[in-house]
């Protein structure tokens, strides 16, 4: 059981990580970019493609992460600010239409089938009491564990952090005190395609592949993980992230045969019992 927990945690980090960018955009600008599934899975392949045999698995993690930003920066200035940030709904249509562009460039350029990784990721590992460990699992939950609490201390210690929490309360005030907002919402944006850049990486770690398909999959995956967590709350999105992980390795581990039914089986538990989300503000 206890070997199941480790995946759990591991599964669920990068679950975090992703969930912490969607959390990120709501909680500053309270809008949706739901283009951000895509964007994963595009910083994944994109990497692989771009890195041969006998480059260094890192590289592909600083390219995968570049790309996620990029094409983050792009959401901002290609659906947010046409649409305005004052028009939640069409904005988040916009980035379903942009989702759709991402989706099918990559499925033109690179196929349907998944992309496998170039380069050779270490393998060592090692058993403690029994527990199969692998050094990529340590660096994998080291990463996320350092980005997360990096993410967190910026919103809350900076002055841009500062500047992002005004801005989710009062838009125009920040705006009149000076604040360049189109910086801080491309600033946001590219923070949070970082982070699904990352979070694609991770995957690449351990299962050596992006697929393609997967986009849809994963960002309704951090969507979920995102309001059970409490929309806007960063804590509340790495708790679920780590809580859905777990829970989806546990059912793996016994058999249950449900895995991929999870997430909505655990969101709609939460909504129920408490509807604003574990680690959610309450509204008045």
């Amino acid at each position: 059981m206890t070997q199941v927990l480790l995946n759990g945690v591991l599964l669920g980090a990068t679950y975090a990580l992703l969930a912490v960018g969607y959390t990120l955009v709501f909680g500053v600008m309270r809008l949706l970019t739901l283009a951000h599934g895509q964007i994963f899975m595009a910083a994944g392949v994109v990497s692989l493609v771009i890195t041969g045999p006998g480059t260094p698995f890192w590289v592909a993690g600083v390219c995968a992460v570049a790309i996620g930003a990029g094409l983050s920066v792009l959401t901002d200035l290609l659906c947010f600010r046409p649409v305005g940030y004052h028009r939640p709904i069409p904005a988040a249509v916009a980035t379903i239409g942009f989702g759709l562009v991402i989706h099918n460039v990559i499925v033109q350029l690179y196929g349907s089938n998944a992309v496998g990784a170039p380069f050779e990721v270490p393998r060592a590992d090692f058993t403690v009491n029994g527990v199969l460990v692998s050094v990529v699992q340590l660096v994998s939950l080291l990463i996320t564990a350092v980005v997360m609490v990096a993410t967190h201390l910026f919103v809350n210690r900076t002055k841009w952090g500062v500047a992002m929490r005004a801005f989710s309360e009062d838009p125009e005030a920040v705006a009149v005190l000076g604040v360049p907002t189109r910086w801080l919402s491309a600033l946001t944006l590219g923070i949070a395609g970082a982070l699904a850049g990352l979070a694609s990486f991770l995957v690449i770690l351990r299962v050596t592949s992006v697929s393609p398909s997967s986009g849809l999959e994963i960002g309704l995956i951090g969507l979920a993980i995102m309001t059970i967590g409490g929309l806007g709350s960063l804590p509340g999105a790495m708790a679920a992230g780590i809580a859905l992980g777990v829970l989806e390795s546990v059912a793996d581990y016994r058999g249950f045969g449900f895995q991929a039914a999870v997430p909505w089986l655990l969101l709609v538990v939460v909504l129920l019992v408490r509807p604003r989300g574990l680690l959610g503000a309450r509204t008045s």
